[in-house]
């Protein structure tokens, strides 16, 4: 039991019994002592319990932060990744346009009977078709049809007609209920928006 708390016991214990006590300069000066060892205590466990307090919100706080960080640059990467993705096809498919055509031109009437011959195959029941290529196609074409009828031994009528909307690579066949056709920038243009819906679809988020 600690001299204050002795002390107080003594002193309860008079006050009830009506008697006043005094206590000796030796009580005064250990309980002094007391009181203060008690009070200096009661401030560090209270300024430690502070500064733990603080160093847990300190630590919350950093770590918050450490996390938004991360995140933002796994933003900012993904999206650098994006753009560089996008950049390089983009660039791959404007190489392309340039490069296409030229290949296409020169082998463009091999390429246009190769497809007429295939879709005559499908076609060879209807009883007429009209194909469409460009002017400089025209003569080319037409022997090729010719070619083809005699070939397969056919009863289909074709007649080939030149459009100066039409590149050296296109055709276009067409009868009374429908029509199919190949148009290099068709072709570029599905091809192009396939690979970026791949390459959107493949991009991180």
């Amino acid at each position: 039991m600690s001299n204050m708390t002795q002390l107080k016991n003594i002193y309860d214990s008079n006050l009830r019994n009506g008697k006043t006590y005094m206590l000796t300069e030796e009580q005064f000066n250990k309980a002094k002592e007391e009181a203060t060892a008690t009070g200096f205590q009661t401030g560090r466990n209270d300024a430690i319990l502070e500064a733990t307090h603080r160093q847990e919100t300190l630590q919350r706080e950093l770590l918050y932060n450490l996390q938004l960080s991360v995140e933002k640059s796994i933003e900012e990467q993904n999206a650098l990744h994006a753009k560089i993705c996008n950049l390089i096809l983009s660039l791959t498919l404007a190489l392309f346009r340039k490069t296409f055509p030229a290949y296409s031109v020169q082998a463009g009437e091999k390429e246009i009977t190769t497809f007429i011959h295939s879709q005559i195959a499908q076609l060879k029941d209807l009883p007429e078709l009209l194909i469409t290529v460009h002017p400089d196609r025209l003569d080319g074409i037409k022997n090729a049809c010719s070619q083809i009828i005699s070939k397969l031994s056919l009863k289909l009528q074709i007649s080939v007609k030149p459009s100066e909307d039409f590149e050296l690579t296109d055709c276009l066949i067409s009868w009374e209920s429908g029509y199919i056709e190949k148009r290099l920038n068709n072709i570029i243009n599905d091809l192009s928006a396939l690979l970026f819906e791949v390459n959107n679809e493949s991009t991180p988020e």
